[in-house]
């Protein structure tokens, strides 16, 4: 069990991305970004896995995705549930992310570090001024 456990003690709600209706909200970025990484590494279909595929990033990230019809422990005890990702820094976890909307616990700049971090492993750094 991850020092969260199963239980989701959530402080915040990730706003839903939408493109303009309120009715079809899109893929959070976050999402959207950590997709196109398994992508760039060669992991689709992650339902090829037995588990859920993970993937350190920088160190510091642990990021874990389930491509399974049921829900799947991570390799730290994790339950992570159907067609998610869920996101450890530094040991803890921080985000719950599924397509469309997500869950993360503490300042909202921990999901731009995130994200911060996905473009640069996707990308390259970014350039200084």
């Amino acid at each position: 069990m991850g020092r969260m456990g199963s239980d989701w003690n959530v402080a915040m709600n990730i706003e839903d991305a939408v493109d303009g209706r309120e009715d079809t909200p899109s893929i959070s970025e976050a999402f959207a970004l950590i997709t196109e990484l398994a992508i760039a590494l060669g992991a689709a279909p992650l339902s090829k896995y037995v588990g859920c595929w993970e993937h350190n990033l920088g160190g510091r990230w642990l990021i874990s995705i389930n491509g399974h019809r049921t829900p799947t422990k991570n390799s730290t005890g994790i339950d992570v549930p159907p067609f998610h990702a869920a996101v450890e820094r530094d040991g803890w976890v921080r985000m719950l992310l599924a397509p469309n909307d997500g869950v993360f616990i503490g300042e909202r700049e921990i999901e731009d570090e995130l994200i911060a971090d996905l473009k640069a492993a996707i990308h390259g750094p970014a350039e200084a001024p």
